[in-house]
């Protein structure tokens, strides 16, 4: 009966603190909360012996019964809590169940016990054992549970509208889903799983993930079977389906509650990846999976749980990226998730090393900040034609995934490049690979956002990339010639969109409103100035739909305005960002971007007008000192006379 209380006690008074992520910290956060339970069932095996043999056992058949019943215990009490009691009712009444049985097991005991125990004992047994029933019958079941999950929750509910929409405990882990919304609608999904984010429905989650598919797709146009490995929140599954030309997607995940759940992400039944014809589900391990099929696929990639999850690191190792490279048809390409946000640079070299070590024409990939792609093929010679390679840009589904998520144009992939074999083969010099049987070369350590810019910001320099993507052997095997000079100018915007996809702090308008000038200006795209801007496409989407709906404010307006403006409808846009800057609690560079559009609606002659005006001393309009200047120089185009 004790050991039920101090089971319950523990539960629900053990503090709910940060995750912990080394040795020595787990071991000082779980000694308390487990020593004592386990100390007093180890008392409670003794005393059960001993009540045995009182009634009237041998020694050697007490000890018999008793291990016995333990051995059973062990035996079948893992698949009873495993695949009944945590499915169905959870981690908090599970414990309740558990200290149920430890008042059950007491009774039981004090019920044949041959001897009494005295006055003092009988009353502290009783008093125990009323305890114990009193605290199982009024045990806080789901508020407990929630209190335990808050520091978890916590540092993702910062920074704007996000709530909890989903718990779930499965068989191997507890799920939750965040919802973030703007404008009153739902704007993108955050999975979580054993208190780690795993997956999510964001900018970031869904370029790199999709890129997963459209980047090897345009190597290998006709790829006509596809494995997915780990579900996660469906980005990489949706930009599989999105492709007509696939007749076969497998998907192999461990948890069908994943699966289940994922129904949040995509409401819509026909919009849900896993409901399309051509998919099929296999609710096993990744790595068994290859290892068993006869099947071989076009294309495989895989965006498991980051490396150094408990049991994750056999899923980055040599051995396993061979199991992929086995089951590729003959011209298939893999591409693989390098999360070096995660990991420090020799961690993610010796997964590099690893890759590479397999595919002997490895390359490495931008994603989207820090989450890059590894790519290899198995001989792939490449899409043949231009037409082929950029077939997907002209899809009605697949071309506007494309551009939401920044790749608008064909030539732009090619700048997605950072290192071919050549370059990793030297970039991992003395970098042993991460193996099955040396999973200790990734280290204990995580990093801070600093950390990760100062580590990694080098890497996505695109300078050398440039200079050495059409002379690489595996681009000139691969890349259409057609494309292999116009991609090189893209490198530039590349870098572009390499920094409006980490979470820097102090950008401000002064430093991007240049970039998005040229960009409006000297180029066709919408989508990076667009992300400049503090927006995109998701956001322009749940505007609309809150303004379909019959909603609109300065803040839906000040949304619009950034929207007309990466149009190049300027007009528009400076009458929208007006009509928000006249609110005086609305964000001070809405001015800066009311005049800026106003400015670009016009002609030479209307735009001097407008910067001489802005210099008159009694003007009365407040703007930073750069804003005129910046005006001056943007008015000074080929084709305009410069101030």
């Amino acid at each position: 009966m004790l050991t039920g209380l101090v089971c319950l006690a523990l539960y629900y008074f053990y503090p709910a603190g940060p995750r912990v992520q080394t040795l020595g910290a787990t071991l000082m956060a779980g000694a308390p909360l487990m020593f004592p339970v386990a100390f007093l069932s180890g008392v409670l095996f003794t005393l059960l012996g001993d009540s045995l043999k009182q009634g009237g056992e041998s020694e050697t058949r007490a000890a018999g019964f008793l291990t016995l019943a333990n051995t059973t215990g062990a035996m079948l009490g893992p698949l009873l809590i495993g695949f009944v009691l945590l499915p169905k009712f959870g981690v908090d009444r599970c414990v309740q169940i558990l200290a149920g049985l430890y008042l059950v097991t007491g009774l039981v005991i004090l019920a044949g016990r041959a001897r009494p125990e005295g006055r003092v004992g009988t009353v502290i047994t009783s008093l125990l054992g009323v305890a114990l029933a009193a605290t199982v019958l009024m045990f806080p079941v789901g508020p407990t549970l929630e209190r335990h999950l808050e520091p978890v929750i916590e540092p993702y509910l910062a920074g704007g509208d996000i709530k909890v929409v989903a718990t779930r405990e499965g068989l191997t882990e507890t799920i939750i889903y965040l919802e973030e919304r703007a404008f009153g609608e739902p704007l993108s999904y955050r999975m979580l799983t054993n208190g780690y984010s795993i997956s999510g429905s964001d900018l970031i989650g869904q370029r790199y993930m999709k890129l997963f598919v459209y980047l090897p797709m345009a190597l290998n146009p006709d790829a006509r079977s596809a494995l997915l490995i780990s579900y996660g929140v469906g980005n990489t599954a949706k930009a599989l389906t999105n492709t007509a030309g696939l007749e076969s997607i497998d998907v192999v995940d461990t948890s069908a509650d994943v699966l289940e759940l994922n129904r949040i992400v995509y409401p819509d039944e026909r919009d849900l990846p896993l409901n399309d014809p051509r998919l099929a589900v296999h609710i096993e391990d990744g790595r068994y999976f290859l290892e068993t099929t006869p099947r071989r696929f076009d294309l495989i990639t895989g965006e498991p749980p980051p490396p150094k999850m408990a049991g994750i690191v056999s899923l980055y190792t040599r051995e396993y990226f061979s199991l992929i490279y086995d089951r590729l048809t003959e011209g298939g390409i893999a591409s693989y998730w390098l999360p070096a946000h995660l990991l420090s640079p020799d961690d993610s070299k010796s997964i590099i090393r690893a890759f590479c070590d397999v595919f002997v024409d490895c390359s490495l990939w931008a994603g989207a900040g820090f989450d890059w792609i590894l790519l290899g093929t198995r001989s792939a010679t490449g899409p043949g034609t231009a037409a082929a390679f950029a077939r997907q840009w002209s899809d009605p589904v697949v071309g506007p995934d494309l551009r939401a998520i920044g790749v608008e144009r064909p030539e732009q992939l090619g700048a997605l490049f950072m290192a071919g074999p050549e370059d990793l083969e030297e970039m991992t010099a003395g970098i042993a690979p991460l193996t099955d049987n040396r999973p200790k070369r990734l280290s204990d350590e995580w990093f801070d956002l600093q950390t990760q810019v100062d580590a990694y910001v080098p890497w996505l320099q695109v300078a050398k990339p440039r200079a050495q993507f059409a002379n690489d052997r595996f681009i000139s095997r691969v890349w259409p010639v057609e494309f292999r000079e116009s991609s090189k100018d893209y490198f530039d915007i590349q870098w572009e969109i390499n920094l409006a996809l980490i979470p820097i702090a102090g950008r401000s308008l002064e430093t991007q409103l240049p970039k998005v000038h040229y960009l409006l200006s000297q180029t066709e795209l919408k989508t990076l100035p667009l992300w400049m801007l503090g927006s995109d496409t998701d956001r322009q989407d749940a505007v609309q739909i809150a303004i379909d709906n019959g909603t609109q404010d300065v803040h839906h307006s000040w949304e619009l305005a950034r929207g007309e403006l990466v149009e190049r409808n300027y007009g528009r846009a400076a009458e929208l960002a007006e009509r928000t800057s006249r609110d005086g609690s609305a964000n001070p560079d809405m001015r800066v971007l009311s005049l800026y559009s106003l400015f670009m609606s016009g002609d030479a002659t209307r735009q001097h007008a407008l910067i001489r005006r802005l210099e008159e001393t009694d003007s009365g309009v407040r703007l930073e000192p750069w804003v005129v200047p910046f005006l001056k120089r943007s008015a000074c185009p080929q084709s305009w006379p410069c101030l």
